[in-house]
């Protein structure tokens, strides 16, 4: 099995992913469900279902069509945790660049109005002062579009990194020894 075939497959489920998951983002955001005013929990789990349920069944999907593609059905759990990995990696990066131009381009106030309600839940539980404004400043910092996008690519990885050792231990199927 050659690496390059291994990539171009995580490059194919990832894209894909990437594709579905953006227009995901730009349909919730149209329907105003990615409002940081809202308090509708509903919509933030079902956001995280299906950013989640996607991921899932790229990661799944590629290992399985390495597994029964390339590899006559076999694949041993390092190969599956390999493409696995580089497929959230892929969709990571794609999600890190969109997330990127999102809060950059498309919707430039969203951090605006996120820092505001932040501002408010933070003087709702008692803060003032010198400790609200240098919590608002670290916030800040953690909300500008660069590290929005570093937090896309980090979070994508860590549930990849997890979706990938369960889909290695689950479609593992080791070729039997010839000599057995």
């Amino acid at each position: 099995m050659e690496n390059q075939s291994i990539m171009s497959v995580a490059q194919r489920y990832g894209l894909i992913a990437g594709a579905i998951l953006v227009a995901w983002s730009l349909l919730t955001s149209l329907l105003g469900w990615n409002d940081p005013a809202s308090s509708n929990a509903m919509f933030k789990w079902l956001g995280f279902l299906v950013q989640v349920g996607v991921m899932a069944y790229a990661i799944f999907g590629a290992i399985k069509y390495v597994k029964l593609q390339m590899n006559d059905g076999h694949i041993s759990f390092g190969t599956a945790f390999k493409v696995g990995m580089l497929t959230a990696l892929i969709l990571g990066v794609l999600m890190a660049l969109y997330t990127y131009v999102y809060f950059q381009f498309i919707d430039p106030d969203f951090s605006a109005r996120l820092l505001e309600i932040t501002q408010e839940q933070m003087e709702d539980k008692g803060m003032e002062g010198e400790e609200l404004e240098m919590a608002m400043r670290m916030t800040k910092k953690m909300m500008s579009t660069g590290m929005m996008a570093i937090w896309t690519l980090a979070m994508t990885v860590f549930f990849g990194l997890i979706l990938s050792l369960i889909g290695g231990a689950v479609l593992k199927d080791d070729a039997p020894d010839p000599e057995a």
